[in-house]
């Protein structure tokens, strides 16, 4: 599997890091995507919950959407690793 990294930026108001529980939701998952937020890699379930240091893995086949606090939405492909700093 091809694995593509990308290190997404820290959402940043007025100059400073907003304090939010979350950074980023995952919005839409088709097939295999995993998640990390901390110890192991598990399945994604749309509407989870991303902060900073969780790592998105899409498997062959797959696909997925994380929109951020600021709306932006990133597109993942099959064979992406995310990490959301």
């Amino acid at each position: 599997m091809k694995h593509v990294s990308l290190v997404l930026s820290a959402i940043f108001a007025s100059g400073s890091v907003l304090a939010a529980p979350s950074s980023a939701v995952l919005v839409e998952t088709n097939g295999s995507v995993l998640v990390n937020q901390g110890k192991q890699f598990v399945s994604a379930k749309p509407g989870q919950l991303l902060t900073v240091g969780d790592r998105v893995m899409v498997m062959d086949g797959g696909n997925a959407s994380v929109r951020f606090a600021d709306g932006c939405m990133l597109p993942l492909a099959a064979g992406s690793l995310v990490t959301v700093s």
